[in-house]
C-alpha cells in the first residue's frame, strides 16, 4: 500500500522568504495604487527528482497524481497551460500511468500548440 504524501513543513527560513515578498508586495501595491496592477499566474510543477524521497515516494505520493489531473484540466481549455520542470516524473509517469487516452490528449494539447 503507498503512503500518503510526504509531509510538508516550511523551514524558518522559508518563513522568512515568504514574509519578505508578502510585504514587498503589499508595499509594490500601496505605492501602485493609482494604476492597475496585472498579476500572471503561471501554473507548475516543481518536485525534484529524488532530493528528500526516492523517486518511487515521490511518483506514488503525488507525482503520478499532479500529470494525471494536469491532463484532464488541460484538455478543458485552450488557454490552459502548464510548465513541467522535472521532465523524469514525466517519463515515468507516461511510462508506468498514463493511460492510452491521456497520451492521445497529450498528443492532441502538441498538435494544437
Amino acid at each position: 500500500a503507498g503512503r500518503g504524501a510526504p509531509e510538508q513543513s516550511r523551514s524558518p527560513e522559508d518563513m522568512h522568504v515568504i514574509t519578505v515578498v508578502a510585504l514587498w508586495l503589499l508595499g509594490a501595491a500601496s505605492s501602485c495604487a493609482a494604476r492597475p496592477l496585472s498579476a500572471f499566474v503561471v501554473p507548475h510543477s516543481h518536485m525534484d527528482v529524488g532530493w528528500v524521497y526516492t523517486v518511487q515516494e515521490s511518483m506514488r505520493a503525488y507525482a503520478a497524481n499532479v500529470y494525471t489531473s494536469v491532463v484532464e484540466e488541460l484538455t478543458k481549455g485552450k488557454r490552459r497551460t502548464f510548465i513541467a520542470v522535472e521532465q523524469e516524473f514525466f517519463r515515468l509517469w507516461w511510462d508506468m500511468v498514463a493511460t492510452a487516452t491521456q497520451k492521445k490528449q497529450i498528443n492532441d494539447l502538441i498538435e494544437e500548440g
